[in-house]
Order: structure tokens, then sequence, then C-alpha cells
């Protein structure tokens, strides 16, 4: 465990300037796609895997009330207050205390014994799930230790009694903007957005 701790740290691949690009990008696509589409649903969000808390950031700029969960926590003071450290399998809150869990590019780093356990603690603490899952090795970083594609993600989540609203592999995003509706197409992973 310390291992995993140190590679998710400042001195981890949290210290490498490039890790995460352009990904991190996506995340606040995801996030923005959120507000958008179900802003008056998701007052209160729970951010897991938050990493460098992009998308919380852009959540609080919305309104939005917003915990982060995350082994590692930048010196931000935007989210001072906001940040909880803790594993995603045991999860330190209510039962349905979120409206929504938001977790971007994470399930691929967990360890797969740890699939089940974190998919119920999500469905125990929310009312609804976002996560986007990446489906492809990350060398040199190789952090990527839980890949599969989006008929695995599926049937998990089914199997687990998720009430699923969208499920894509390569995900559209819809953004508006002053030019109108965006659509914004990632070229890779698979988007499980469900009820608990």
């Amino acid at each position: 465990m310390e291992k995993f701790k140190k590679l998710y740290s400042s001195d981890g691949i949290y210290g490498v300037e490039s890790y995460g690009n352009p990904i991190v990008c996506r995340g606040v696509k995801f996030a923005a796609h959120i507000m958008q589409m179900y802003s008056s649903d998701y007052k209160k969000i729970l951010c897991v895997g938050a990493g460098n808390g992009y998308e919380a950031v852009l959540f609080l700029k919305r309104g939005v009330d917003v915990t982060i969960l995350e082994m590692y926590h930048p010196d931000i003071p935007f989210l001072k207050g906001r940040q909880v450290k803790g594993y995603a399998q045991d999860l330190p809150f209510e039962d349905k205390e979120f409206d929504l869990y938001f977790c971007c590019e994470t399930m691929e780093h967990v360890p797969p014994e740890l699939t089940v356990p974190i998919l119920k603690e999500a469905k125990r603490v929310s009312k609804n799930v976002f996560f986007t899952i990446a489906d492809r090795e990350d060398p040199p970083y190789n952090t990527h230790i839980n890949v599969h594609g989006l008929d695995y993600w599926y049937s998990m989540f089914k199997d687990l009694g998720f009430d699923i609203r969208n499920a894509q592999y390569a995900p559209d995003v819809f953004l508006g903007g002053r030019k109108g509706i965006i659509i914004t197409t990632c070229p890779d992973g698979t988007l499980i957005h469900a009820r608990c």
C-alpha cells in the first residue's frame, strides 16, 4: 500500500507535469456536460479520485456543493475544507448523502479485486453515478491495472443493480456555448451514467 500511496503523490505521478494530459481536459469537459444537462438535479457532488481537482473546481464555480475524496490532495486554497483523504472502498459518508458520485478516469487505476467494493460504496452514498473509465494501457507510467471494455463495465454495473441511463464507448459530450451546442467525441474509453 505504501508503494501505491507514493505513486499517487507529489513525488509520484502528480509531480509529473505532463501526467494526465490530455485526459485532464476530458474530465473538465465531462464535468461541464454534467452541469449543462443536470445542474438542477445535482446540487451535492462527491468527486472520487479527483487528482488535481480540476473537475471539482468547475463544479464549485457553478455553485455546486462538492466534496473530494482522494489519497493525495494538492494545495489549492479554493478547495480547502472540501478535501477528504480516503479510499473509495470504505467511504466515510452517510447513505445517499450525495446527488452524484463523479469518478473520471480512476477505476482503471484500482486493483481489480476492489472493483465491486468500490461500486457498492458508490451506490450506497449516492443517488446517481457518473464514471468514465480508460480502456487502454498508459506507458510509460503503467498505472492502468484494471483495463476492460464497455461490455465488462456495463455488465458489472448492471449485475450490481444500477439503473443505467447512459453507457457509451468513445462517448459524445454535449457542451453549450455562444455558438450553440457543441458535440465533442472522446476517442476511447467507457462512460457509465446510472441511478443507484
